[in-house]
């Protein structure tokens, strides 16, 4: 599942900066029906499901409708995002690797009915799923995020939307080495075999 900030800080440049990460990301991970699959969550004020496992019909068709979502703008909802990914994992297949992929320009946005988020990260913890972050900008500390990945190592950060792009390689890599068996993602991402 990949997390998606659709801030106001973000802008709509940034937004479209985060699709293009999310689309390299999926394209090494063989995203496709019958191959693996993603979800992709956009979030700000509320979480919304850009896509579900099942609801495009090839790469091009996931990279057009991840195309046609706008920037909305608005609060920094990281809780809801982690939420929404848990509902999304829980109709996941079974016995595959369990993965979120978390793009944030800073901090979560505090208000009265905000979760902490090593509470929010709790489902996706039991049940299995690995999370990476990966930061924008100098508004996002590391250490408000350890509560939702396992290790510091799974914590990744770039100064503008730009370098993205330069974060694609590294997070396939980390995913392959540190997520599951080498062997079951190698058969789950054959792309990621010339690595």
């Amino acid at each position: 599942v990949f997390l998606m900030d659709s801030s106001t800080s973000v802008g709509r440049d940034g937004f479209n900066k985060e699709k293009e990460f999310v689309k390299s990301l999926a394209k090494y991970f063989n995203v496709s029906p019958g191959n693996s699959r993603a979800a992709v969550v956009a979030y700000s004020n509320f979480a919304r499901t850009i896509l579900k496992f099942t609801n495009y019909q090839s790469e091009t068709d996931f990279n057009d409708k991840l195309d046609a979502e706008p920037w909305y703008g608005g609060s920094r909802r990281i809780d809801r995002a982690l939420e929404a990914a848990a509902t999304l994992l829980s109709q996941a297949r079974p016995n595959v690797p369990k993965i979120v992929v978390l793009v944030t320009a800073g901090q979560q946005t505090t208000s009265i009915d905000t979760m902490p988020l090593g509470e929010a990260a709790r489902p996706l913890k039991n049940m299995g799923a690995k999370t990476v972050v990966v930061t924008v900008g100098r508004k996002a500390d590391f250490k408000n995020f350890l509560s939702v990945v396992n290790s510091i190592n799974d914590l990744f950060g770039v100064k503008l939307f730009d370098d993205l792009r330069y974060e694609v390689q590294p997070v396939v890599n980390h995913v392959v080495k540190h997520f599951g068996e080498f062997n079951e993602l190698l058969s789950i991402f054959p792309t990621i075999q010339s690595f």
